[in-house]
């Protein structure tokens, strides 16, 4: 099978589309806990936590997996 420049390409949008959706979810998730620092009323949810952790995880992923993809397309774009 061989991979076009143009393939790579819509990967790496697509991870650079997931990424910026994975951080926006992290975001709301950390913006909803800052939010209930303090307040003795506010119930603890510790999903909110693991979520992070596990959003954390995912982008990594996903940032190791565009960074391989743009050395093939550099390698790629040598021949």
């Amino acid at each position: 099978m061989e991979i076009t420049k143009e393939a790579l390409n819509r990967e790496i949008a697509r991870l650079d589309k997931k990424i910026t959706q994975e951080l926006e979810q992290m975001k709301h998730y950390a913006e909803w806990i800052l939010e209930r620092i303090g307040d003795p009323e506010s119930a603890v949810n510790y999903g909110f936590s693991r979520s992070i952790a596990n959003i954390e995880t995912t982008v990594r992923e996903y940032l190791a997996r565009r960074e391989a993809f743009r050395e093939i397309l550099n390698s790629i774009g040598g021949k």
